[in-house]
């Protein structure tokens, strides 16, 4: 898939979901579907995972999602786009770097494919403390499940 495709595909999942560059800005949840943690292709391993801060206030709605992976500086990243996986509080690498658990959506092994709630934030060129040092400057941050 061309980069102008990869955009195209998460910003069709985004329609009409008003959509923020402030990364301070809540989310809410939406469906996921979990799949087993297996090997993953490639032999793939995250050493970082940035989680979200918990949060409470406004929220937004859209879908999220894409293919697991790692960028150059070892950070989960999600799509084609490579943008940086923000977790919901509570989430860690499992499997040795190979699967990501997080509260409420289950385990999910690098490579397989994460569709869930939250908000898209692009060309972010100051992030929050806690989101620096991973090699993109675009981020999906999945939001935390209620109950």
């Amino acid at each position: 898939m061309s980069a102008v495709g990869g955009r195209l595909a998460i910003l069709l999942m985004l329609l009409a979901t008003a959509c923020t560059s402030d990364p301070r800005t809540a989310s809410t949840p939406g469906p996921s579907t979990p799949i087993p943690s297996q090997a993953t292709p490639g032999g793939m391993r995250a050493t970082k995972l940035i989680v979200a801060l918990p949060r409470s206030g406004p929220t937004q709605e859209a879908l999220v999602g894409g293919p697991l992976g790692v960028d150059a500086a070892g950070c989960v990243t999600v799509g084609t786009e490579r943008y940086v996986l923000v977790a919901p509080p509570g989430s860690r690498l499992v499997a040795d770097g190979t699967a990501v658990e997080m509260p409420g959506y289950g385990v999910f092994a690098l490579g397989s494919v994460l569709k869930a709630g939250g908000g898209v934030h692009e060309d972010i060129s100051d992030p929050p403390e806690h989101w620096k040092g991973c090699a993109g400057r675009a981020f999906v941050e999945v939001a935390a499940k209620n109950g």
